[in-house]
């Protein structure tokens, strides 16, 4: 499983980017748009296996933005 974290830019003020309970799936780098993407899937049962059953979060970095934060969005 993997845990995202960012910093500022001297490496400090560390937040994580997502939930405990939710664990990267995907994610993309768009330069263009100076956005970070990523999925993440939780183990909404507790029983510490992530299949299809389980639900998928999307989120969005836009690193064009004067502070950027971690936003959820949905289709």
């Amino acid at each position: 499983m993997i845990a995202l974290y960012m910093s500022d830019n001297s490496g400090g003020s560390l937040i994580k980017l997502r939930p405990d309970n939710e664990f990267e799936q995907e994610s993309k780098w768009m330069p263009q748009m100076s956005r970070y993407y990523f999925i993440t899937q939780s183990d909404n049962n507790g029983n510490g296996i992530i299949d299809q059953k389980e639900a998928y979060y999307n989120y969005e970095i836009d690193f064009a933005a004067d502070k950027p934060v971690v936003r959820g969005y949905e289709f």
